[in-house]
């Protein structure tokens, strides 16, 4: 499996510029507005420009999306993406939801995602008990 690269260096988003978070602005009865900058910023890093949201199935994104904020993404929001479901809940919720939801897909991007973990020293798939005989 070919590892996705960034086109050109222009198009990496590093998680500094994300000290810019801190700049959302209350807009009506407590809902908070990224501006557009910030919005782009996410959905480079979260790689939503296919519809994606990080490696998540929609299992996964579901399950990951209600034990953060309790929301049922696909009861609320039936029929879209992934990337979709996260624009809507970035439009419809307040500064603290999206917030908390924003930190933890952050911390999923660089802690917790499957595909980036450390395998243990040793560690073989192709072994019956998964680790070589060394």
């Amino acid at each position: 499996m070919a590892t996705l690269q960034p086109k050109a260096e222009e198009e990496k988003v590093h998680l500094s510029e994300f000290s810019r978070v801190n700049r959302i602005e209350t807009v009506g009865a407590g809902m908070a507005q990224l501006d557009f900058i910030d919005k782009g910023y996410f959905e480079k890093l979260f790689g939503m420009n296919s519809g994606y949201v990080l490696n998540f199935s929609n299992s996964t994104f579901q399950e990951f999306v209600y034990e953060k904020i309790q929301i049922d993404i696909y009861q609320k929001y039936p029929g879209l993406s992934k990337a979709k479901i996260l624009r809507a809940i970035i439009a419809d919720s307040d500064k603290i939801t999206i917030g908390k939801l924003l930190l933890e897909l952050l911390r999923y991007m660089l802690e917790g995602r499957p595909s980036t973990l450390c395998l243990p020293p040793g560690y073989d798939p192709n072994t019956k008990g998964n680790y070589s005989e060394n």
